[in-house]
């Protein structure tokens, strides 16, 4: 504990014990705050951007479920969903198709 840096585990505080709740808010609203982020923050927006961007990166939905805590896996597949739609809006903005038919 004596040498690391003070904030290398933003879930834990100075004694190396999990932040309460409150205390996690507060870091994370300062977080986005200093990385020049004007809109709130919340702990459930990190934990579904950290769940989308892992099913976007091919991670097995049933992991995924595991690490959320989700007893349904039909809560989980709800990421899916936008995955989907970011998958959709890539393929749009690549337009293969018309670039193929110039």
């Amino acid at each position: 504990q004596a040498g690391r840096p003070r904030h290398a585990f933003p879930w834990l505080n100075t004694r190396g014990e999990r932040l309460s709740a409150e205390a996690f808010r507060g870091r994370l609203a300062r977080a986005a705050r200093g990385a020049g982020i004007q809109r709130t923050v919340t702990p459930h927006m990190l934990r579904h951007t950290a769940a989308t961007k892992l099913v976007e990166a091919g991670v097995d939905i049933r992991y995924v479920q595991r690490l959320l805590g989700h007893r349904s896996l039909s809560t989980t597949e709800l990421y899916t969903h936008v995955a989907d739609e970011a998958l959709r809006s890539h393929l749009r903005r690549a337009d293969v198709v018309g670039r193929l038919m110039r």
